[in-house]
C-alpha cells in the first residue's frame, strides 16, 4: 500500500509533488487528489475542482484521507458494512487508482509530446542553421577556390614578369657587351689607321720607349716662338737647310751647334731636292723642335 501510494502526485500542475511525503492528502468525489497546501489554497474561496471544474458542494465531496492509516482504522473503517457495500467501496477505490494512473500517463504523454515538439522545433532550427552554415561553408569554399585560382594566376603572371625581366637584363647585358666590343674595335681600328701614317722608324721608337719614360721639354712661350722661327726658315728653302760656300750649316740660336755662330761641316755639295709644301714642313719642324 505504501509502495502504491508513492505513485500518487498532487494533481495541481503548479505543484506535482509526491503525496507520500506528507502522509495525508485531500481527495474529491471526482477522483482527484491534492496536497494539503494546494487544497487549502484552492478550496478556500471556491468549491470547484481545479482539475476538472466539477462542483463539489456536498459535505463529503472533499475529505481528508490518511495515506498511511493505522491498524485500528483499518479494522474499524469498513466494519459493520455488508459485503456488497464493501465491494462497491473497493471498486470505487480501484477506479480512483485506475483514473489517477491513466491521468498520470496522459500527463506524462503530454509532457513527452511537448518535449518532442520542442525538440522538433529545436531540431528544425538546428537543421536550418546547419543548412545555412553548410551553404555559408560552401560559399566560403567557393571563394577560397576562386582566390586560390586567382593566386595561382598571379603567381604565373609574376613568374612571367620575372622571366621577362631576366630576359631584358640579359638583352641589356648583351647589348652593353656588344657596344663595348664595337667601341674597342673602333678604337683599335682608329689607332691602326693613325699609326699607318707614322714612319716605320718612329713607330719602332714609340714601341721601344714607354710613354711614362719619354722626356720632353716643356713648351714654354720662348721655345714656341723659337720653334716657329726655325720652322719658317726651314720652310723658306727647298730642302730645309742653308748652304754657304758648299758647306751645310745651321743657326746656333736653334740649339743644334754649340761651337760658334757658324759651325761649318765638310760635306759634299748638296743637291737641291724639292720637298713637300711649306705648311707641312713648318708643322713637322715645329713638332720636332718642341719634342726635343
Amino acid at each position: 500500500m505504501q509502495d502504491e501510494a508513492n505513485d500518487l502526485r498532487c494533481n495541481s500542475l503548479r505543484c506535482r509533488k509526491m503525496l507520500i511525503e506528507e502522509g495525508k492528502a485531500v481527495t474529491t468525489t471526482c477522483s482527484h487528489i491534492f496536497c494539503i497546501d494546494c487544497a487549502t489554497d484552492l478550496f478556500e474561496d471556491s468549491q470547484t475542482c481545479p482539475a476538472c471544474h466539477t462542483n463539489l458542494a456536498e459535505r463529503d465531496d472533499i475529505i481528508l484521507s490518511s495515506l498511511e492509516p493505522s491498524e485500528e482504522y483499518k479494522s474499524s473503517c469498513l466494519a459493520g458494512l455488508s459485503p456488497q457495500l464493501i465491494m462497491d467501496i473497493a471498486g470505487r477505490a480501484f477506479r480512483f487508482w485506475q483514473y489517477q494512473h491513466s491521468e498520470e500517463a496522459g500527463f506524462q504523454a503530454m509532457l513527452l509530446r511537448d518535449v518532442q515538439e520542442k525538440l522538433a522545433v529545436v531540431e528544425n532550427k538546428h537543421q536550418g542553421q546547419a543548412r545555412e552554415f553548410s551553404s555559408q561553408v560552401s560559399a566560403l569554399q567557393m571563394q577560397v577556390s576562386n582566390v586560390t585560382l586567382e593566386l595561382h594566376g598571379e603567381r604565373r603572371r609574376v613568374q612571367a614578369l620575372i622571366k621577362s625581366h631576366q630576359e631584358q637584363e640579359n638583352e641589356i647585358k648583351r647589348v652593353k657587351s656588344s657596344v663595348i666590343a664595337n667601341r674597342r674595335n673602333s678604337l683599335t681600328e682608329r689607332g691602326t689607321r693613325s699609326t699607318m701614317h707614322i714612319p716605320q722608324q718612329e713607330r719602332l721608337e714609340r714601341l721601344e720607349t714607354p710613354p711614362h719614360t719619354a722626356q720632353y721639354a716643356p713648351p714654354t712661350p720662348s721655345r714656341i716662338a723659337t720653334a716657329n722661327i726655325y720652322a719658317m726658315q726651314n720652310a723658306s728653302h727647298s730642302n730645309g737647310y742653308n748652304v754657304y760656300n758648299g758647306y751645310e750649316r745651321t743657326s746656333a740660336a736653334f740649339g743644334f751647334n754649340r761651337g760658334g755662330p757658324f759651325e761649318a761641316v765638310n760635306k759634299s755639295p748638296v743637291k737641291r731636292i724639292s720637298t713637300s709644301s711649306p705648311i707641312k714642313t713648318h708643322a713637322l719642324s715645329r713638332k720636332t723642335y718642341l719634342h726635343r
